[in-house]
């Protein structure tokens, strides 16, 4: 749902005010709606343009009315305030999206084809450009992004070990992912919601441990694999949260 309007304006990542009104399914006026939610907050020409769309009536004639063009970032927010079970996956896909357009990754491999197909026919043009642009790239090294990193190694990782990269406590993750829906806690063991228990994000590790009252029992604990650990990194992307360069010394810029 989300993808196609965003593809609609792809040059902008942007989506109509109006069906993002239909989607959160609000009852008040558009107008009323837009004003309440965004509270000036953001700009108009920044993350939003103001424009005028018809959009038809019952008796076949058409009506203008006001619409707006909305900012990714902008639009994300009503949508992650939202909690019923629709505005779920809308959030989801919004969020998918948003890993997407800011996902660093995906710019540099794009770049990498471009420059592949245009070496491979003789052309060094825009491999040159992009070493004047960025001199720096040619002093890197081995230094590789995050998201490169998790790529190259594909070992499960508790919460607390993806926490530090960030430079947050288990703690504080937890209940970011918790926020979002992403998993729920349930006697003391966290788990995640069936749409992301199924998706390979995690695997769970048995282990035991004794109470106050010297019994023992045998529990788990959730350790996120790569697509697991992916997943994460572009969720906290979409919220402003990046790692921190050569966390834990993994050699990562």
């Amino acid at each position: 749902m989300a993808k196609e309007m965003f593809e609609k304006h792809p040059e902008n990542a942007c989506i109509s005010g109006r069906e993002l009104h239909r989607l959160c399914r609000s009852t008040v006026d558009y107008l009323v709606w837009f004003n309440q939610v965004f509270q000036g907050s953001y700009k108009e020409g920044k993350d939003y343009i103001q424009r005028f769309v018809s959009v038809p009536l019952a008796n076949g004639t058409t009506k203008t009315v006001v619409d707006h063009l909305i900012r990714l970032n902008m639009a994300m927010e009503p949508i992650l305030m939202a909690s019923d079970e629709v505005s779920h996956a809308i959030r989801m896909d919004v969020l998918n999206m948003a890993s997407q357009w800011m996902n660093d990754y995906q710019v540099t491999e794009r770049a990498a084809e471009i420059i592949s197909e245009s070496v491979a026919n003789g052309d060094e043009t825009f491999r040159s450009l992009l070493l004047s642009l960025c001199p720096a790239m040619s002093a890197k090294g081995d230094s590789i992004s995050y998201e490169d990193w998790i790529r190259q190694n594909d070992e499960p990782r508790t919460i607390t070990e993806i926490a530090r990269d960030y430079g947050l406590s288990a703690v504080r993750l937890n209940r970011i992912l918790e926020s979002l829906d992403i998993q729920y806690r349930v006697y003391g063991t966290w788990r995640l919601r069936p749409i992301h228990d199924t998706a390979g994000y995690v695997v769970k590790e048995s282990h035991g441990y004794g109470d106050q009252e010297g019994a023992y029992h045998e529990g788990y604990r959730l350790k996120w694999t790569q697509e697991g650990q992916l997943f994460i990194f572009r969720l906290l992307k979409a919220l402003g949260i990046n790692p921190r360069a050569g966390g834990r010394n993994h050699g990562y810029t």
